[in-house]
């Protein structure tokens, strides 16, 4: 009811949460880029597919990944 006396329709809509997205170059998803990102991009060199490795998504791990990697080391 409004301060007039009226009555109102009231609408709930569940709120939709949000997660923080990580980016694709923190591959263990800790938070950090670090030698262990890097660590995991060359364990998986020359794989093909759809492994976190692949952190330009052109379905192979190769130097453009490990140098993705190391552009974003510290962040």
């Amino acid at each position: 009811m409004s301060a007039a006396g009226v009555s109102l329709p009231l609408t709930i809509q569940a709120a939709e949460i949000v997660e923080p997205s990580t980016p694709a170059w923190d591959v263990n998803k800790d938070g950090v880029v670090n030698i262990l990102d890097l660590t995991l991009v060359a364990s998986h060199f020359g794989e093909t597919g759809d492994i976190d490795a692949d952190v330009n998504g052109d379905g192979v791990v190769n130097i453009l990944d490990l140098t993705l990697v190391a552009s974003h080391f510290g962040e």
